[in-house]
């Protein structure tokens, strides 16, 4: 069974580091994959351990593999359909990604729920903007 130290030690050690990772860290890029892969091992063991598939789609997010984030973040959703932070985590990795339709339904999901949720009104502001941008380009 997992416990909470490992996950504490990813998000300890990998937020920080990611705040700083820059291109051509391949030493930071390594560990992170490093620490991904023990932690999709865990994951394989307890395919419903929803703090560990967010653990793992926010590395991603922060390695900016926005697919591997999709994936992982769809994985969480599946498990708690009604989460409105897994819902916007979802929302802006698929933004980052480009499927602005997608990213769009998401915060508007969101927003409907709770149209106070600053998150998701930040996304959507953002998400207008980019429309904006990709219709006068």
């Amino acid at each position: 069974m997992f416990y909470a130290g490992p996950l504490f030690f990813l998000l300890s050690f990998l937020l920080p580091l990611s705040a700083n990772l820059e291109e051509g860290d391949e030493a930071k890029i390594q560990k992170f994959n490093a620490i991904v892969k023990d932690y999709e091992n865990e994951i394989k063991k307890d395919p419903q351990n929803l703090r560990l598939i967010l653990a793992v789609g926010d590395v991603y997010y922060s390695l900016q593999e926005y697919n591997k984030a999709i994936d992982y973040y769809g994985r969480a959703l599946k498990i708690d359909p009604q989460n409105n932070k897994i819902k916007t985590k979802l929302a802006f990795s698929l933004l980052n990604d480009n499927d602005l339709r997608q990213s769009h339904a998401l915060f508007e999901q969101v927003i409907q729920v709770d149209p106070t949720y600053i998150e998701a009104l930040g996304g959507f502001r953002t998400h207008r903007s980019a429309d904006a941008s990709s219709s006068t380009g």
